[in-house]
């Protein structure tokens, strides 16, 4: 009796600490992606009423990716639209820098 149980043991052990290393590792990638979230919109209402439309793709964009997570990884219809959405307005919304770039938009080396 002894025996089954150690040999229980010693499978079980590494199993558990794999589940539980597997769920404190999404645990913390939740909460990073959220905190930036929280960052991003954040920082367009600094920019004052004219990032609202933003705003409000940002979180029609979140709710897609929030759907994705708990579906079980399945892409919501429409979710790359709204994130492309989101992208457009948010170029639109913002001012362009000293040099005439808009920061939304990355810059290309030619």
């Amino acid at each position: 009796m002894g025996l089954i149980g150690t040999m229980s043991a010693l499978i079980l052990g590494p199993l558990i600490a794999s589940a539980d290393s597997s769920y404190k590792a999404q645990k913390n990638e939740l909460q990073t992606l959220s905190a930036n979230i929280v960052l991003v919109d954040r920082l367009l209402a600094s920019y004052g009423a004219d990032t609202k439309k933003a705003r409000e793709e940002l979180r029609s964009a979140i709710r897609g990716g929030q759907e994705r997570i708990w579906s079980g990884g399945r892409t919501a219809a429409g979710e790359y639209e709204r994130r492309c959405q989101f992208h457009r307005t948010l170029a639109e919304s913002l001012p362009e820098d000293r040099d005439g770039q808009n920061p939304a938009e990355p810059e290309v080396a030619v």
